[in-house]
């Protein structure tokens, strides 16, 4: 029910490179603004890359290898919102497995707010 859900509704996918997410100078661009909101978050913890890339694939159809992480909501959701995270698991506090993982996080937050 719920990839059904997924394939019907407008999906938004973000990405963050082997790099880590992409640092800009950038004003902030939001699609919506769901603080204080009730979020429904799933994260999907993946110990290798190929299972992050395998992942992507069968979410979207399309490849994009060396993300460490994404997220998908659905951009005209009604509450309670849903979200999924799917990454690398962080190892250490201060990895940067740690700030892919804040940054998929706005996503589900703000939605699209980098212009990539």
């Amino acid at each position: 029910m719920k990839k059904i859900l997924l394939a019907i509704a407008v999906l938004i996918l973000v990405t963050c490179s082997e790099d880590g997410p992409k640092k800009s100078n950038s004003n902030l661009i939001q699609d919506f603004d769901r603080g204080g909101e009730v979020i429904n978050l799933t994260v999907h913890w993946y110990s290798t890359q190929g299972q992050v890339d395998k992942v992507f694939v069968e979410h979207f159809g399309t490849t994009n290898p060396g993300r460490e992480g994404f997220a998908v909501w659905v951009k005209n959701d009604t509450a309670p919102y849903r979200c999924e995270i799917h990454t690398l698991r962080p190892k250490n506090v201060d990895d940067n497995k740690m700030n892919v993982l804040g940054h998929e996080l706005s996503h589900c937050v703000l939605g699209t707010f980098h212009v990539e």
